[in-house]
């Protein structure tokens, strides 16, 4: 019997079982018309959804407490702002409790004794219905997502294929190159300063673009990336020309300083940076005293590598879908920054475990292997060689054997990398 059970798809006789009590009541409402005892049931199904959601909620800020203690600050988000299953079922259930409470405002004894009895019954059939939809569906619906969206493996593989996605949209390997303009001759002549304090949450590209193209005898340039903390009083925009002639309408000028948007939060839709940033927060935290899980941290340089590695495919030739127009440039996020941002962190926490420090050394490694061009391995190489290796020492001969041996594969793959 248990070896049956083992095989069976639980969710799926769930959802069997709900249609056959939903089919049961439909059977049960035409062969008996008279459903007057139904009236206590809107009732019935008001009370148990507040208690639900009084319950199922309560079990959400719980969760994101102990995700918080335990990965990062950071994805607490994820659970409910960024979670629309979350969000679905919540609001499913506050409109089932609108719903039966508004059949609750009728008047039962006018209704039953008068010729519109079948058309109330309708209502009252698909409250009811819902109510069980609700119950048997959508609440263990929830409370399975609620689980896996706390386990580690879920949340790092979430933001992983979020990044990933954020920089192939970035980063389209089909499309029209933008050319920049050559930033040697700089000649700042008017600044659009931020009057307010925040994260670069958004950057309106097609607008920013519309209304630079209608001056082509002027340089724009865009100082901030997405993710940038902006301070009051910051550049967010630079004009360059010698020959600046103040011509630029108020109405532009408003809409170029409206084109940037601040927030108290990063954008994690469009900033993969900020997808980078979790991940190593995550993996910090796991290789702390306090948490001690090196799987969670070995997962997450997986994903580091991964990341990175797209990155490097995409960013070899930049196609910008938004700059189109010659006389605009902006401030890019660059390799360096995004290998940097990845993997010094975690090394520099992780110095005194070799595991941690043989999985950095590989990931580097391989992504040494793959570079697409001198600049590329170039920052690669510097990162290994900033891992001082040699400098590293350990209890056990084992250890230093397994440095050793991550020293001669360094050598011999930088070697390798700079004959090409």
């Amino acid at each position: 019997m248990i070896k049956i059970l083992s095989h069976l798809d639980v969710r799926r006789i769930h959802g069997y079982l709900t249609w056959v009590v939903v089919i049961a009541l439909t059977i049960v409402y035409i062969n008996k018309p008279e459903l007057s005892h139904l009236e206590t049931y809107p009732s019935f199904i008001v009370n148990a959804c507040i208690t639900i959601i009084t319950l199922s909620f309560s079990a959400i800020l719980v969760a994101t407490q102990l995700a918080s203690a335990q990965f990062s600050p950071r994805i607490v988000r994820n659970f409910f702002v960024d979670n629309y299953t979350n969000q679905s079922v919540f609001y499913a259930f506050l409109l089932g409790i609108t719903y039966c409470t508004a059949i609750q405002l009728y008047d039962f004894d006018k209704y039953f004794k008068t010729k519109e009895l079948f058309k109330f019954e309708i209502f009252l059939i698909i409250g009811v219905v819902y109510g069980i939809v609700l119950l048997v569906i959508a609440l263990p619906y929830f409370v399975f997502n609620l689980i896996d969206s706390i386990n580690a493996a879920s949340i790092t593989n979430h933001i992983f294929e979020k990044t990933t996605r954020i920089i192939k949209e970035k980063y389209p390997l089909i499309g029209p190159t933008h050319h920049s303009w050559d930033m040697s001759d700089k000649m700042p002549a008017e600044f659009i300063i931020s009057t307010n304090v925040g994260f670069v949450s958004f950057i309106n590209e097609v607008k920013l673009v519309e209304i630079v193209e209608k001056y082509p005898q002027y340089k724009f340039e865009v100082i901030p990336v997405l993710g940038n903390f902006i301070s009051k009083g910051e550049p967010l925009l630079i004009i360059h020309d010698k020959n600046y002639r103040n011509d630029i309408s108020p109405m532009h000028w408003a809409e170029l300083k409206s084109c940037f948007h601040l927030a108290k939060f990063r954008n994690a839709s469009i900033d993969f940076m900020y997808g980078i940033r979790q991940l190593v927060d995550i993996a910090i935290k796991a290789i702390s005293p306090a948490v001690n899980d090196p799987t969670t941290c070995l997962n997450c340089l997986d994903y580091l590598g991964e990341i990175t590695l797209q990155f490097m495919i995409c960013n070899q030739s930049p196609k910008h879908k938004w700059a189109r127009t010659n006389n605009l440039n902006y401030s890019e996020i660059d390799f360096d920054n995004v290998v940097d941002l990845a993997f010094d962190q975690i090394y520099q926490w992780g110095r005194k475990d070799i595991v941690i420090i043989r999985h950095t050394a590989d990931i580097l490694l391989y992504l040494l292997s793959k570079a697409q061009d001198d600049v590329q391995r170039s920052v690669l190489i510097k990162q290994i060689q900033d891992m001082e290796l040699e400098s590293l020492d350990f209890e056990t001969k084992e250890f230093n054997g397994i440095r050793d041996n991550l020293i001669t594969k360094s050598q011999a793959a930088i070697l390798k990398s700079q004959s090409l």
